[in-house]
């Protein structure tokens, strides 16, 4: 008789910290808990005590206090593995290989069934953090050869695991992330007005090339107009970019939109880009392709899955604003719009982990 599912998510940051990460963690933990008791465990650098404890829509979550190094890499406390030992879980779900946490986890004796969602882009996003992971890598084959399966959600994070991991194969599975199912409710209806709105999403990091998007908008003519929505480290340098290409007028940065808001921009907008170089899975791809908005994404990581789907027009790489400019300028003059994408909802996303689940219960 199969044992019952007592689960831990494990993850470097959760709700309301906003990212692709964060989003599919908060979004399967809701569903989950609908069926298989659930704790999130995640770290923060700013508590008062050493650990918090609150309910989030439903789900319980313990924020551990962490010491933050250079570069955003953070130390957690004892706090953090004592815990994480003498928890009643039977599951522990680890959420993403780009933090300290697979190092702590694989020096913590653990009896628990381990299962890994990778989140896994093969190289640091900043110079130093990409020295210090690959130096870190040998952790991270280690603890993903002891995990009993390790989560992919793109054919290609799979690929890149099984090249740079050394992973068996029959245990590394694929399943995408999802988009919630409001989208199924709304209509894409394009601006009216007499410009071509574009629109970008994300967290504002130095890889997503947000930089590269203002300057192609330089090059653009005034009936093309910009709309970057996201938080994140980069805000002050883009928002100082704008300002110094005079661009203010038809560049507009919005941060922390409620999902009706945002809903509102994808669907009053004519096309969507996003030019990170790095990604698992773009969940902002998939929902701007569902809605009907031609997208340009580069030609690499898993966008590229989308490019040649036939779903996303890709640019090769290297970008350069010149080349991001020509795109947007082809793809607004074409007659019709390209392949429309069919996503994963969460809730399937969520039934598949929990057979995953239960088939190792």
């Amino acid at each position: 008789m199969a044992k019952e599912i007592k689960l831990v998510l494990v993850t470097p940051s959760y709700y309301p910290q906003i990212g692709g990460l964060e989003t599919h963690v908060k979004e399967i933990a809701e569903r989950l808990i609908k069926s298989i008791p659930v704790e999130v465990y995640t770290l923060s650098h700013n508590l008062t005590k050493r650990i918090e404890i609150e309910e989030i829509d439903g789900v319980m979550v313990k924020r551990f206090k962490a010491t933050t190094l250079t570069d955003g890499i953070r130390v957690v406390s004892s706090e953090f593995t004592r815990e994480l030992k003498t928890c009643n879980a039977n599951v522990i779900h680890l959420q993403g290989f780009h933090s300290l946490l697979p190092y702590y986890l694989s020096r913590t004796r653990l009896l628990h069934k381990l299962i890994i969602t990778a989140h896994y882009h093969g190289k640091g996003h900043t110079f130093l953090r990409n020295i210090l992971f690959n130096c870190y890598k040998p952790t991270l084959k280690k603890i993903a050869r002891s995990a009993e399966r390790v989560i992919s959600v793109s054919k290609y994070e799979k690929s890149l695991i099984l090249k740079e991991l050394n992973v068996d194969e029959d245990r590394v599975i694929v399943i995408p992330n999802g988009v919630s199912s409001d989208i199924f409710d709304v209509i894409h209806r394009a601006s009216s007005q007499n410009f071509c709105k574009i629109l970008s999403i994300g967290r504002l990091e130095k890889y997503k090339h947000f930089d590269m998007l203002i300057k192609a908008m330089r090059i653009l003519d005034r009936d093309f107009k910009l709309t970057i929505v996201g938080d994140g480290p980069e805000r002050c340098n883009l928002l100082g970019l704008i300002d110094k290409f005079g661009l203010s007028d038809r560049i507009f940065l919005k941060s922390n939109l409620s999902r009706k808001d945002l809903l509102e921009e994808y669907i009053s907008s004519n096309l969507f880009v996003l030019l990170s170089y790095h990604e698992a899975f773009s969940i902002v791809v998939a929902e701007a392709q569902y809605l009907g908005l031609n997208t340009i994404v580069p030609n690499a990581s898993a966008l590229s899955e989308f490019v040649e789907g036939g779903y996303a027009y890709g640019v090769n790489l290297p970008l350069t604003p010149r080349k991001v400019a020509d795109a947007i300028i082809e793809i607004s003059n074409l007659p019709a719009p390209l392949k429309k994408y069919a996503p994963w909802t969460w809730d399937s996303v969520a039934e598949e982990h929990i057979k995953l689940y239960r088939s190792l219960c």
